[in-house]
């Protein structure tokens, strides 16, 4: 027997396929909550702290430049939605679009809420949020100014922020963000940071999880960098680690840890090499750009062989 499907029942049928298939393909967080507040330290020192967590890595790196942002910024008046320039995905969805609030909170969504990047600040302070949008990055400020001797938010006298947070979302999947001219703990009550994601775990049921940036690093000069995991860490062994094709993604053997982890971008390579104690370092010169080090070792041949 032959059946005949109207437009609008392929349209339905092809609905459900996507939805079924999005469910199936979840997280592995929906079987195993517990993934939620899964953290692993890899190596850390008094300058530095790198640790892995549900589906990101995050590293912490103390007295870092800022950040430099080419474009120009925008006060931000009333909430915001962007649609981004550049391809970028939260938690292995799509952002669609991103909402900016006054309060420099920084919502995800595609056809659903996926998460937000949260840096919130509370005792005596009010922010004022400033946005720039370019083709291969969105980067929101957050300038804090004190509420001192009776001047509100209005206040001309208020013109230079006591701190800033800046928030920097980048194409390939990064989320940093900088402190600048923090004050002390003991003069602000509370102040969580970090990424929250939203996961749909099928229509009615989602799991929350969070990777907070430690209040101990929220000073003047900490740069935080969360990334995308990629496959490394599945790779259970030296050999497997150094020959994986695992695709956009390079992957170092971390000797302290016994893991697989992500090699990212060249300004982290060093360090990472260096926290995990590692005698073995990647020489493959095809994909590798020559990092400081390496130049002044050159220089030093050619001046001794001179």
């Amino acid at each position: 027997m032959r059946h005949n499907f109207a437009t609008g029942q392929f349209i339905l049928l092809y609905s459900i396929i996507v939805l079924i298939y999005k469910f199936i393909d979840c997280h592995d967080i929906c079987t195993k909550p517990e993934l939620r507040k899964y953290e692993k330290v890899i190596f850390q020192s008094n300058a530095y702290n790198y640790s892995h967590h549900y589906y990101y890595s995050r590293m912490i790196r103390s007295d870092q430049s800022p950040p430099i942002v080419s474009g120009t910024f925008e006060r931000l008046v009333d909430n915001k939605d962007i649609y981004p320039k550049f391809s970028f995905t939260f938690y292995g969805s799509k952002v669609i679009n991103f909402r900016i609030l006054t309060t420099g909170r920084i919502e995800m969504y595609d056809e659903n809420y996926l998460g937000v990047v949260r840096n919130y600040v509370r005792s005596g302070y009010y922010v004022k949020t400033d946005i720039s949008n370019e083709r291969e990055l969105l980067a929101v400020r957050m300038s804090y100014y004190p509420v001192a001797g009776g001047k509100n938010k209005d206040s001309h006298l208020l013109v230079v922020p006591a701190f800033t947070i800046t928030t920097l979302i980048q194409p390939n999947g990064k989320i940093s963000i900088y402190y600048a001219n923090i004050p002390t703990v003991d003069s602000i009550t509370e102040k969580p940071s970090g990424i929250y994601g939203w996961l749909h775990c099928g229509e009615t049921d989602k799991k929350v999880t969070q990777i907070y940036v430690p209040k101990i690093w929220i000073r003047s000069g900490t740069l935080v960098e969360y990334e995308a995991l990629g496959d490394c860490p599945k790779y259970d062994s030296t050999e497997a680690c150094r020959g994986s094709k695992a695709p956009k993604t390079r992957c170092i053997w971390c000797e302290t840890a016994n893991m697989c982890i992500t090699r990212s971008d060249e300004d982290t390579y060093e360090l990472k090499v260096n926290g995990c104690k590692n005698k073995y370092i990647d020489t493959d010169t095809k994909t590798l750009t020559a990092t400081k080090t390496d130049l002044i070792n050159e220089l030093k041949k050619i001046s001794g062989s001179a």
